[in-house]
Order: structure tokens, then sequence, then C-alpha cells
């Protein structure tokens, strides 16, 4: 289909078109329209017949009787085995179980908690270099190349940004406690100011499955699904301390607020993991909005107990997520017109006027020639399952990609709503861990939403990687262990640790260009100059997210690199495709008509103003996104969230 539809804009246009291929050819951003829009679609649809690696390579061949005696979650040789697949049944599993097993029937154990990463590049790729493990100095690269200078702001979007999008990984992935009696040993050179000798950091947690694998692999600690784990946890433990029991709420204190844990002063939810005030914002937002929807969900059905109240509402609350994250944080950080339409085609699908970009002649062809286009492209949501003949998995290159440690500051102003006057400066160190809570004891939700909503995170380039988190303390009560590390020289390490190509092997692995020189990675002469110097005049060695936080220029409103966006072409849609909620299973049986409509109906900016109505005077109508700064917004975009042809 892609090839005739790719023949058929290659006719309409040639007339209309004379252009020159970009210096770049994997660069889509460069092409006039239609390539554009073809060069991408091309691009995500090899990744996806390529780049869908399954981790899972030990032998099918043994007997059931050995087969289950394994200690591992593969569907086709998990010691689940019958188990669980006897236990998949629809009756048995119309709502999200916590360990996320039997989403899918066929591979009931794919996505669940300590289910593999999967990879998107070969796994002969994926063996960790040894030789160059240190090569260059991790910590060398966090002085040099990451260390902020001065903050570089990047204005098309607000630090709700960077609150939402930690409040999104902590439901897709984490790796676990880290292995204390195994260390890396980074070498620290005799000027370092902060430290010394070596710096000792714990490996990754290993995988607990004792077959002989052909590849390292890694596991999931938290399920892969996108189901709102960090709301309503993993576990039946912490899913009884989160909840009132009592039609399907959640436990929220008299002014509003998550309960505090005494044992380590941070709140008790779902997963309160790195916990910082603008992760602390929409734990409180979304936990009030599920006690919403459950009110409704009552009143509309007041027969229903507790679990079914909790159960409907969690279903609905996690796809209003979704929703959120793919037309609006997306389409916030991604200002691009094609990259919209794409992410629309994701949820709703586009018709055959949008791919034609409004052109009704374009579009009359695309149907007359090729009836199969007549709906145009249809949505993942509402639409049958697809998981591509891989079963589902987030991937290590996926939480490569996620990154995004730059977003924060290293201070912020909270301004009162009211007034817009300054009420009181932080440094961000003192807004992590147990002392967020000082903060919002100090400030009311409304001026720090009003504060996140018009500042402005940190931009994705180089020398702007937060201090606070070169050098941060954390305290004995975190759920990892106390210490003092780099984030920045851990960031680094850990791709290299488990496996993630350098970046111009990646980039031959996408299907990109890769550079041949550091003045084909940026136009900036500066950084081209650093990185030769870092990297020993060796573009080969450079780092993943080095290379990717160095890329210039970026395609038209991007707020991180192309190669970043490349991974997240793949993997977005595959999100939503391979889970049965958002596809086979929903409908009103499972959601209610009511919730599907809520879902339909609802962005986040009615979120806030059904929760913190004193906001309206700032989220007038010309107000569409809240992730882009409010006072930025002075007119009306009627593109929101998607462009309209």
């Amino acid at each position: 289909m892609y090839r005739y539809l790719c023949w058929l804009l290659t006719i309409l246009s040639v007339k209309h078109y004379t252009f020159s291929i970009p210096t770049v050819p994997s660069n889509w951003w460069q092409y006039p329209y239609p390539y554009d829009v073809l060069s991408l679609a091309e691009s995500q649809e090899k990744l996806q017949n390529e780049n869908l690696i399954d981790s899972y390579t030990e032998s099918t061949e043994q007997s059931y009787g050995q087969r289950r005696l394994r200690n591992c979650l593969d569907p086709k040789i998990g010691r689940l085995g019958r188990k669980v697949r006897y236990g998949c049944s629809k009756r048995r599993n119309k709502s999200r179980r916590l360990d996320g097993l039997c989403n899918d029937f066929e591979n009931p154990a794919s996505g669940s908690l300590y289910y593999r990463f999967g990879r998107n590049v070969p796994l002969n790729a994926t063996v960790r270099d040894e030789k160059n493990l240190y090569n260059p100095n991790p910590r060398d690269i966090s002085r040099t190349l990451m260390k902020r200078k001065n903050f570089i702001p990047v204005t098309i979007v607000n630090i709700l940004v960077t609150g939402w999008v930690q409040f999104m990984t902590t439901d897709w992935f984490d790796s676990g406690k880290n292995d204390r009696s195994r260390h890396f040993k980074v070498p620290i050179r005799d000027d370092d100011p902060d430290f010394y000798d070596t710096m000792e950091i714990p490996m990754t947690r290993q995988d607990s499955c004792g077959n002989s694998k052909d590849y390292d692999t890694y596991q999931n600690t938290v399920t892969h699904w996108w189901d709102a784990s960090q709301l309503y946890g993993i576990s039946k433990q912490i899913n009884r301390r989160i909840r009132t029991r009592k039609d399907g709420k959640l436990k929220l204190t008299s002014n509003n607020r998550l309960p505090i844990d005494p044992s380590n002063g941070v709140p008790i939810t779902g997963s309160s993991l790195n916990w910082w005030v603008g992760l602390g914002i929409f734990h409180i937002i979304w936990t009030r909005e599920h006690n919403y929807v459950c009110n409704m969900l009552k009143e509309r059905n007041p027969t229903w107990n507790d679990e079914m109240l909790y159960n409907t509402g969690r279903l609905i609350i996690a796809a209003v997520i979704a929703k959120i994250h793919t037309l609006e944080w997306t389409t916030a950080i991604l200002q691009n017109d094609v990259a919209k339409l794409g992410l629309k085609s994701n949820w709703y699908g586009i018709t055959p006027i949008e791919i034609a970009r409004g052109n009704a002649t374009l579009a009359a062809w695309l149907i007359k020639q090729f009836p199969q286009f007549s709906n145009g492209v249809l949505g993942a949501v509402g639409n049958p399952k697809n998981i591509r003949g891989v079963p589902y998995s987030l991937t290590q290159d996926f939480i490569a990609a996620y990154r995004l440690h730059p977003l924060l500051p290293d201070e912020f102003e909270v301004r009162s709503h009211q007034t817009d006057i300054l009420v009181k400066r932080y440094d961000m160190k003192d807004a992590v861990f147990e002392k967020a809570e000082s903060v919002f004891e100090e400030n009311s939700m409304e001026d720090l939403i009003y504060t996140f909503g018009n500042d402005y995170p940190g931009a994705m380039t180089l020398h702007n990687y937060p201090n606070f988190l070169r050098n941060l303390d954390i305290p004995a009560t975190s759920l990892r262990g106390k210490g003092n590390v780099d984030m920045a020289t851990i960031d680094i390490l850990r791709d290299r640790e488990r496996g993630m190509p350098r970046y111009n092997a990646f980039r031959r692995l996408f299907h990109m260009t890769p550079i041949n020189k550091f003045e084909d990675l940026t136009t900036n002469p500066t950084h081209a100059e650093e990185l030769r110097h870092m990297y020993n005049n060796d573009v080969e060695l450079i780092d993943f997210l080095i290379g990717s936080l160095a890329e210039s220029p970026l395609p038209e409103g991007f707020g991180f690199s192309d190669t970043f966006f490349r991974i997240f072409t793949i993997m977005a849609r595959r999100r939503l495709e391979s889970d049965r909620f958002f596809t086979d299973d929903y409908t009103s049986e499972y959601y209610t008509q009511w919730g599907i409509d809520y879902i339909d109906d609802t962005y986040m900016k009615d979120i806030l103003l059904r929760h913190y109505p004193s906001l309206a005077s700032h989220l007038q109508q010309n107000v569409a996104n809240v992730f882009i700064p409010w006072k930025s917004q002075t007119s009306l975009d009627k593109n929101f969230p998607y462009p309209l042809y």
C-alpha cells in the first residue's frame, strides 16, 4: 500500500515541485510536501518491519515439563505456562491487572511485571563494549560537555512538560534497584571539585531469569503497559495503601493532598520514585481526577461496588492520560505539522483530505485509484490489536530516548496566580525527595501550577544539564539507597552498560544517514570542536545521548533531536496498538459509554479547571495546550491539538 501511495503522490506532485535531495537524505523535514510526509512514513514503516526485536532468544524446543521450570516470563517458554494461559480468559480479565499479565491472551506474560525490555536494534549490536566502557571518561563528558554554565531555556513549552514526562516514565519503565554488589569504577581527575579518586556506580539489576542467554538482557520492574501504574501501583501491598475501599476512590487528605509516608517523608502513591514538586503536581491532580471519575460512574451505576468503580475508573484514567500525552504533551514539544498529523493518526486516524493536506483533488484521486484509502489511515485506538509479530514490550532504546534531564531547571520562582507577584524562590535541590513537601506546604497548588504553566524548562542541548543533578545528594530514606551521584555521568554509563549503540552506529541501524565529520552533527562550530577534542577526532565514539543533544539544526518546532524522534515514531503507536484495552476492548462494555465520551471530550485544561477553577482567568479560550507557556498563547489556535485541513 505504501509503495502505491508514494507512486501516486509523486505522479501528482512532480509537476509542481523541483527540488534537490537534502545533504542528509534521511532528514525528512528538509523535503517539501509531499516528500516530507513520504520520507517520514517510509522511515516509520521500515522501523516497524525491521526494528521490533524480541529479547527472548532461548530455545523453545524443550518439552512443557522442562519449560515450566524456567525462571522466565517469556510467553513462549515461561514457567507460568498453562497456569497463565488458562487463567487469561476475558471473563476473568475485564480490567487491568496490577502485574500486567493477561493483556495479550496469546502472549500472556508480554508487557507484564519483570518482563524483559526488548530492543529496537539487532541483538548482536547490543553487546557491551568493555574495551571502551570508560572511553571517553563519562565524568569528563559531564564536566566538559554537559555542565550547565548558563541556563538555556526552551521557550516553546513550559515546566509542566518536565513534570509530566517523569509522571509518564515512572509508569512505563524502571530497571529496579541497582546491584550494589557489583560496581563500575569511574576514574576521577585530581582537579574534580565534587568527587575524589573513583566514582563507584552500582550496576543495573541483573535479569532474574536463570537461563543461559545469547545476549545481556534487563527486566522492567514495572509493567510495560500504559496503565497508570504510577498512580495505582504494581502490587497488592502498594494498592492497598492508596485506596479508600469506598466507592472506588484513592486516598487524599482533607486539603486534597496525598498522605505522607512517615518512613521517608514522601507521599503514598503508586510510585514515589525520584520525587520532586513537578512530579507531585500531577500525582495530586490525577488522584483527584480518578475520584471525580468514580463519582460520575457511581451516579450512573448506583449498584456498582467499590471494586467495579475502581477498576473502571482506572481504565478510563489510563486512557485519558495516554490521549493527553499523545495529542497534547507530544504536540507541544513537537510543534511540527507533519509530526502532529502522525500523532493524530496514532489515536484517531486521519482522513484522505488530511493525508492530502487539504488538497481535495489529490484526496479524490487517492480514493478513486485506491479504494483502501477511502477511510484514510485508521487510528490505533478502538481498532483491532496489532503486535506486528513481536510480543509487546518497551525497549532499552526507548529508555535511552527519554533521558530528558536537561529539561529541569536548577531553580524556579513561585508566583501568585492572582497577582503574578513573586512569592518565593527555590533551588531545585530543595524541592526534591522529602523536601518537596515543604514546597507544597508553603504554596497553593494554584500558584505552583500557574508558575509551572508559564516558566520555561531547559533546552535539550549540550552545556545544559542541571548542575544540582550533577552533584546530587540522595537521602538515606530514598527507595534506592543514599549516595552522592552525578546523574550526567550515570546517563552516559548506563547506555554503555546496557549495550546502547553509539550515536553513529545507532543511526545506521535506524536507517538514518550517519555523520562523517563533527561538522555534520552540529552547526555550532564551538560544539563541533569540543566534541572533536573529547572524542579524539573519532565520530564513531560519540555517545548516543551526546550526539542527540548536539544535533542541529532540528526540524521546525522540535524540542529534541530527530534521532530521539525516530524511536518515538516506532514506539508511540506500538504502545497503543498492542494493548487490548486501547484496541479490541476499547468499548462501552469495558469503559461504559460515559467513559468513552469522557476520554474523547477531556483535555488537560478541562481537568485543571475542574479542580482549580480560580485558574480560569489564565486559562481563557486562547490557551489551548496547557504544556505551552500560557502567556504566549495570545490567540486561539485553530489547529489544536492537530492540524485541520
